[in-house]
């Protein structure tokens, strides 16, 4: 079975360059990018927390995440 990725990218044109490496790196793993969040096996969170509206955006991803995650565990 294939194992499936998400990335959520927050803040600033930096985070989308690295995303992008990460996502190129895990497609040469042999990973397959997932549509949605709960498709995947894992969901990583590149984010930046430099100013705090930008913290309070990545706690609550974070926390939508962890509730999506819960959701799947439990069923």
């Amino acid at each position: 079975m294939d194992k499936k990725f998400y990335i959520t990218t927050l803040g600033c044109p930096k985070n989308i360059a690295d995303s992008m490496s990460m996502h190129h790196s895990l497609l040469e793993e042999g990973f397959t990018p997932a549509s949605l969040p709960e498709e995947s096996d894992f969901h990583f969170i590149n984010t930046c927390t430099f100013i705090q509206s930008a913290t309070e955006e990545t706690i609550q991803t974070i926390l939508s995440a962890a509730q999506v995650k819960n959701r799947i565990t439990k069923s």
